[in-house]
């Protein structure tokens, strides 16, 4: 019951935040252009998955989230379903192989899959292994996302969490287009480049440099 309370309420409070977001998507033809064949892996990093969960170009498509058994995932698979999205419970510490299988089938119905390849407790903008090997067995492509927001309140938690401030503007970047390598190793590296790429990008769009060293 508690969590049935907390999850209505979280929904309400991001639903009207998220009315107000003025979004800006880059690259999105990527998107549709891939979902043409079949299913897509969206991966984007933990701490601006709210930015993500209230974007309104997901709302026509079937999409599922990949949710851990940690202790906090059913009240988020609980607020993400109030947005429409299915969730898939696992995590590279506990019911990954049992996940993976499950998405491998959402993927082959045509779904979009969502990934925070860095959770549920990181370390922070460190790819974990799924993505890749998902990929890598159903030969779907991999194209990483992330939504920017202008203003945000940051939080002082593992990751860095961000929540976008109602009425900002969020700019939401897609791309690069990644397929198999043949290798999990090497398929973890061109994706975890890339995303780290895509929060240059996106930090510099507002004048901001990133909360990573840039080699």
């Amino acid at each position: 019951m508690q969590i049935k309370l907390l999850a209505y309420l979280g929904a309400i409070v991001l639903k009207l935040f998220g009315a107000t977001y003025r979004f800006r998507y880059i690259n999105e033809g990527l998107l549709s252009e891939a979902l043409k064949k079949g299913g897509v892996i969206l991966p984007f990093w933990h701490n601006r998955i709210i930015g993500a969960c209230t974007a309104p170009i997901f709302r026509p498509l079937d999409t599922v989230a990949v949710v851990s058994r940690h202790s906090d995932g059913e009240l988020i698979t609980q607020i993400m379903a109030k947005f429409g999205h299915r969730a898939v419970r696992g995590s590279s510490k506990k019911g990954g192989s049992e996940a993976l299988k499950e998405l491998e089938t959402e993927l082959k119905k045509g779904a979009v899959i969502g990934i925070t390849p860095d959770g549920p407790q990181g370390p922070r903008y460190k790819l974990q292994s799924g993505v890749a090997v998902l990929c890598e067995r159903t030969e779907r492509p991999i194209i990483p996302f992330i939504a920017i927001a202008k203003s945000r309140w940051k939080f002082n938690s593992w990751d860095g969490f961000e929540l976008p401030k109602p009425f900002t503007e969020i700019k939401m970047i897609f791309g690069p287009r990644i397929e198999l390598c043949g290798d999990v190793d090497k398929t973890m590296l061109r994706v975890e480049t890339a995303m780290k790429e895509k929060v240059v990008e996106g930090e510099s769009l507002f004048g901001r440099s990133p909360d990573f060293q840039v080699n």
